[in-house]
């Protein structure tokens, strides 16, 4: 069990550490570079090619949404790392 920080609110050390890594660490715009755009955009456009074969091919169902709402994250997570925005 953690130690508590503030009792009255039930925050522990390890909420405190965890937001102050958030704040300075997870939700930070990063600027991508210029070379980083077009790699980021090479990937945007394969990414569109693909979504558009799956929608073409496959009908409609849970699964397809699926599908693309994991396309779409697998998207973002991408960009992510190319920013090394970790």
């Amino acid at each position: 069990m953690s130690k508590t920080y503030l009792p009255c609110l039930g925050i522990t050390y390890r909420m405190v550490v965890l937001l102050i890594n958030y704040k300075y660490m997870g939700f930070q715009f990063v600027e991508p570079t210029e070379e980083q755009k077009q790699l980021m955009q090479t990937f945007r456009d394969s990414f569109a090619i693909l979504q558009s074969e799956i929608l073409d091919k496959v009908e409609s169902s849970r699964g397809l949404s699926l599908a693309m709402t994991k396309l779409e994250e697998a998207s973002f997570w991408l960009n992510k790392a190319i920013t090394k925005n970790d």
